[in-house]
């Protein structure tokens, strides 16, 4: 109902602002399922705001901006995530945990660690699957599991596709899809 609602506010700032509000809202609530999206746009948005507040963004353009952030928060990041995790909340939150921690060690010149993260985060979510049973969160030997299963699969890719990652950045990126799992 966001265009009701921004009917009965004057001015493309003030609308701007609104939906600023609301999307900011929705990142602060759902930040634990998909951090690395939530993150980046609650960034986004920041920028925005201080973008038109040193009046290097016209009230409209700042608008179209907002406009941009609250589709983006409606898709769930969909548009930038390849067509096999779109329809999967879950694979898109591991596909950018680890895209992130794939794109930080590999450096410029790779050009497929996308398609690298893809693959990976739909194995991470087979993986996660099948050792959950009723009530897991709170089953350390169910985590345990998953943590083992997730390091040898993430110790595969590093050496199938050669990409630099240290223990400390397996260790994070299984942190990050544990939490999202957890949530």
């Amino acid at each position: 109902n966001l265009e009701e609602e921004l009917d009965d506010i004057e001015g493309a700032a003030a609308k701007a602002d609104f939906i600023a509000s609301r999307v900011k809202k929705t990142c602060t609530e759902k930040m634990e399922e998909d951090p690395v999206l939530y993150q980046k746009l609650s960034q986004v948005i920041d920028e925005a705001i201080q973008a038109y507040l040193d009046k290097r963004l016209s009230e409209e353009a700042y608008l179209q901006q907002m406009f941009e952030a609250w589709n983006e928060t409606k898709e769930q990041g969909s548009s930038k995530v390849p067509a096999e995790l779109r329809s999967d909340p879950e694979a898109k939150a591991y596909f950018r945990l680890l895209q992130e921690g794939f794109e930080k060690v590999a450096g410029e010149g790779r050009n497929d660690i996308a398609g690298i993260a893809a693959e990976t985060a739909l194995k991470a979510r087979m993986l996660v699957e099948d050792q959950k049973i009723r009530d897991w969160t709170g089953n350390r030997d169910v985590e345990n599991a998953m943590i083992n299963d997730l390091e040898d699969l993430l110790f595969a890719v590093k050496g199938r596709y050669e990409l630099p990652i240290t223990g400390e950045d397996i260790d994070e990126m299984i942190e990050g899809i544990i939490r999202v799992a957890k949530r």
